[in-house]
């Protein structure tokens, strides 16, 4: 079946003397792995479409007898030149590939994750808030992935969280519990103030160009991160391998 969509390099191998080995994400068909013929060599077909991060509109055949398909052409629709200048833009978008990776099947075409995927680059790239599209970014994701973070109610008695007083987050149950819940069981879980609370549940349903209009502090930075990367482990452990550069990151004082 061929195939024309644009897609997202998720990184590319040398496969044999001129051939490349390509991982992607199309915005028609999810991730892919593909051939790519002779890229090594050709001047015309693949002319900087197969970097990391890029956005190139791919011209693909899938094959139900294989696990590869055969990718024909390529053309570089758009790239993040300010992700390959900082390091720390660098492992932050590449924990993004990491976790979209986590949770997507192979072949199973998701638009909201790349069009999310796609935006959370570009800001990366352009502005100088790596923080806050970290928080946006992980956030949305893993809720459109289906491992939302539970906030709207103590996931014990069930109360409804009216935005006032602290929580606390449980990984193994992917919520908060009420402090009441919680007594006699402290140091289990990890401290939310409602100031965190409340802007985890904004940056999950606001649109993403009013992000850069939100103030984030240091403390709620650091509070929503442990959450991020608590949940994230709880589901996916060792899946995840942009977790060892990610936690060495001055998160706190970008």
């Amino acid at each position: 079946m061929l195939s024309k969509s644009e897609c997202i390099i998720f990184g590319s191998q040398s496969y044999g003397e001129a051939d490349l080995l390509v991982h992607f994400f199309s915005k028609q068909d999810g991730i892919q792995y593909g051939i790519a013929k002779s890229a090594k060599k050709s001047k015309r077909r693949f002319v900087n479409c197969l970097c990391t991060f890029h956005v190139s509109e791919l011209e693909y055949d899938i094959k139900r007898t294989s696990e590869l398909c055969f990718i024909r052409s390529g053309r570089l629709k758009e790239y993040f030149s300010g992700i390959y200048s900082d390091y720390n833009k660098m492992v932050l978008a590449s924990h993004f590939l990491d976790i979209v990776k986590a949770f997507s099947p192979p072949s199973l075409a998701d638009q909201k994750v790349f069009d999310l995927l796609r935006y959370s680059l570009r800001y990366l790239s352009n502005l100088a808030e790596p923080s806050k599209i970290y928080l946006y970014f992980s956030l949305n994701a893993i809720s459109l992935g289906g491992y939302g973070i539970r906030i709207d109610r103590c996931i014990n008695c069930n109360r409804i969280y009216r935005g006032k007083g602290n929580a606390v987050f449980i990984p193994s149950k992917g919520g908060i519990s009420c402090l009441r819940c919680q007594r006699g069981r402290e140091g289990h879980g990890l401290m939310l103030s409602p100031e965190s609370i409340n802007l985890m549940y904004y940056l999950q349903r606001q649109g993403s160009d009013l992000i850069k209009k939100v103030d984030i502090t240091h403390k709620a930075i650091s509070e929503i991160r442990r959450v991020i990367q608590a949940h994230l482990r709880w589901h996916f452990g060792n899946q995840i391998k942009t977790f060892r550069y990610l936690d060495a990151l001055p998160f706190e004082r970008s």
